[in-house]
C-alpha cells in the first residue's frame, strides 16, 4: 500500500547535506538515547483519502518536530526543513507528490524541566497513487 510517510522518510534520509544540517531523521518515534539535534515526523491525517482499488490520492497533513539545544539553530533548522519539504516532488513507493504547502511553523521554549527547544513545521502534502511502481 502506498505510504506518504514512507516516501517522505526515504526522501529526507537520502540527502546527506540535509542530515548534516538537521541531525537525525526519525519517523514516528525517536530511539532511546538519541542525541539532539534531530527531527521526528508523523502523519496527522489524510482527509481526502479515497476508496480502495480506485485511482486515488489525498492530502496528507504531516507534523515535523525538530529538537535542538540552541534556540537560534532551531529557527535555522525550521527554514531548512520548510525548503526541503517544498522541494518534495517525487514518485516513490507508489506515491507521487504533486506539491507541498507549509501550513504552520513555530518554536516552543523548553519547559522548566527540559533543555530542548522544539520547532514545529506543519505541512500539507498533496499526493496521488502511481500504478506503474
Amino acid at each position: 500500500m502506498a505510504s506518504v510517510e514512507r516516501a517522505l522518510f526515504e526522501y529526507l534520509r537520502e540527502d546527506t547535506k540535509f542530515i548534516e544540517d538537521i541531525g537525525g531523521v526519525y519517523w514516528l518515534d525517536v530511539p532511546s538515547g538519541a542525541k539532539p539535534p534531530y527531527l521526528v515526523f508523523f502523519q496527522v491525517d489524510d482527509p481526502n483519502d479515497k476508496i480502495f482499488l480506485v485511482s486515488y490520492g489525498g492530502q496528507a497533513r504531516v507534523q515535523v518536530n525538530l529538537y535542538h539545544t540552541d534556540k537560534y539553530k532551531i529557527a535555522d533548522n525550521r527554514s531548512v526543513v520548510k525548503d526541503k519539504l517544498r522541494e518534495f516532488r517525487e514518485s516513490r513507493g507508489g506515491v507521487k507528490v504533486r506539491n507541498v504547502e507549509i501550513a504552520n511553523d513555530f518554536t516552543q521554549e523548553p519547559s522548566t524541566d527540559d533543555t530542548l527547544y522544539r520547532g514545529v513545521v506543519d505541512a500539507i502534502i498533496n499526493w496521488e497513487v502511481t500504478h506503474n511502481e
